[in-house]
């Protein structure tokens, strides 16, 4: 989930290679309707979103009884500890800054996903 929409498809397309199942949204509201549809192994969320930040957003996701399970990734261009830690403390597993090396975004996600092991 990413307002920044090529940033969204080009993740989207890299997860897709990976042999993920992918729900794109580009709006906070939008992924928590599609976490209402559907169960997800994972989330990969931007922290500066309009109307609701990833930290309200990864909250909002987690009461939702589908996700207790799923892994959070949060993807930021906020790059200081102090973010870093404020992701880990809001229950995402990992807190990645853009741009984030591709290399540990794959090692994260195959390690918190059963689907995406292509």
């Amino acid at each position: 989930m990413d307002d920044n929409i090529p940033l969204a498809d080009t993740m989207s397309m890299l997860l897709e290679s990976m042999g993920c199942n992918v729900e794109t949204a580009y709006h906070p509201d939008v992924a928590l309707s599609k976490s209402q549809e559907k169960t997800f192994d994972f989330f990969v969320l931007d922290i500066g979103l309009p109307d609701m930040n990833g930290y309200e957003l990864v909250e909002a996701l987690r009461k939702n009884k589908k996700n207790e399970t799923a892994t959070f990734l949060a993807f930021s261009a906020y790059g200081d500890k102090a973010y870093s830690e404020k992701s880990l403390a809001s229950g995402f597993k990992h807190h990645f800054v853009k741009p984030a090396d591709i290399n540990e975004v794959i090692k994260a996600i195959t390690a918190g996903s059963k689907v995406c092991l292509k």
